[in-house]
């Protein structure tokens, strides 16, 4: 049967995009079209059932997830791109599912937002379809050589072995607060990195953009066996850039995380850490994220607050009378251990200003927080300065950041 030969020129999805992780946007993806769309193509290889040639391939959950309920070519169709890109096969046998070309960008988005140790793919590819305009294969290239794709694919592995052995006896939050903190230790955002958009790129060579810190985020869940999948969405307030975070989904309950824009670009200090976007809800992170639904992958909704750093962690303010109990337990907790960055939380706009004028407002005298900082001192079985803070505030997230010396 002849087939005939088209590359796919719109782009993708949301994938091999900048995104700055203090929620500035730049798009960095343009296809790479390799060839003429009018050629003929060759025989693709093929002569077997797909679907016995990939019944051994496991899908990942994140892409389990978005195709349940979907005819099972597509399952099939998944598995065969999974087992083609992992054997970095130039030309990836569809031929008999019935695929169409839009099905076909889809599952590419689908596969490589998905599976995240899957070898980098260029982001443009072609296909050949048959008499009746239905795929028969895909066609790609990759970005690195074989050797080179191998020496990566066991650092990675040694890397998130690392990360995931040293929680194996903690609860699910420690786990992901582990993960999360990991990530933003080893990993600088960085557009022009060598592997910016890979798994690899952030936990190995410690430089990434978006799409890196979520890749990462999920294999670390996926191989410890938290159910995480990737979102593909646009940062509105900076334009309408592409951004790609997770959802994590614990007793039946979706949460969001966003690690990328949990590494803070600032001046506070390179050991400043924080959680402004570690379990969230949908209304909570659509202040400046929104979600882009395409195609297969269809979005979980996310309501509870059970893992949301603040409120697990006992930095949650949700009345101006609370204000002093959480900053008292908050700040002799950090100073035991060591950490200068104490970060509380606000429920609202209204207690964000109460609070910050209550504890920071002098009036001519000094402000609240000095008496609070003076009691630590006091009880600290180790000395700080309670004469002195930095306060680092965060309307957008309610986040306010005090700065101790010590």
């Amino acid at each position: 049967m002849k087939r005939t030969l088209a590359v796919l020129s719109a782009a993708v999805c949301l994938l091999m995009t900048g995104c700055s992780s203090d929620g500035g946007a730049e798009n960095e993806w343009a296809p790479n079209i390799f060839t003429d769309a009018t050629s003929t193509a060759e025989k693709a290889p093929g002569g077997q059932d797909i679907s016995e040639t990939v019944k051994d391939v496991r899908l990942t959950f994140a892409a389990d997830y978005y195709l349940q309920g979907q005819d099972e070519n597509l399952r099939t169709a998944c598995k065969a791109l999974i087992k083609g890109i992992g054997e970095r096969q130039g030309i990836i046998d569809l031929s008999g599912l019935g695929i169409t070309k839009e099905q076909l960008g889809q599952l590419i988005t689908l596969t490589v937002a998905c599976v995240p140790e899957l070898a980098m793919i260029d982001t443009g590819f072609k296909y050949s379809t048959d008499s009746d305009g239905l795929v028969a294969d895909c066609r790609l290239k990759y970005i690195y050589g074989e050797s080179e794709q191998k020496r990566m694919d066991t650092e990675l592995e040694n890397a998130v072995d690392v990360i995931v052995g040293s929680t194996i006896d903690t609860d699910i939050f420690e786990r992901l607060k582990s993960f999360h903190d990991a990530i933003v230790g080893k990993c600088s955002y960085k557009e022009n990195a060598e592997s910016p958009y890979t798994a690899y790129g952030c936990l190995c060579e410690g430089e990434a953009v978006c799409e890196g810190y979520s890749k990462a985020f999920m294999l670390l869940c996926e191989k410890s066996g938290i159910e995480c999948i990737p979102v593909l969405g646009i940062t509105p307030k900076d334009g309408g850039e592409a951004h790609m975070w997770n959802k994590i989904r614990v007793d039946d309950e979706w949460y969001n995380f966003d690690i990328t824009w949990d590494d803070p670009v600032s001046d506070i200090g390179e050991d400043y850490i924080r959680y402004d976007y570690f379990g969230l809800t949908d209304e909570e992170i659509a202040r400046d994220h929104t979600e882009e639904s395409d195609g297969l992958m269809k979005y979980p909704s996310a309501t509870k607050t059970d893992l949301n750093y603040f409120i697990k962690s006992g930095l949650y303010i949700d009345d101006v009378s609370k204000a002093d109990t959480v900053f008292s337990a908050a700040i002799s907790r950090k100073v035991f251990l060591s950490d200068k960055f104490v970060q509380v939380r606000c429920s609202d706009k209204q207690v964000y200003d109460e609070v910050l004028d209550y504890e920071f407002s002098s009036y001519g005298g000094n402000a609240h927080i000095f008496e609070l900082l003076n009691r630590a001192a006091l009880s600290a079985s180790s000395g700080f300065d309670p004469s002195t803070y930095s306060l680092s505030k965060n309307e957008g997230s309610l986040t306010l950041t005090l700065i101790l010396e010590l």
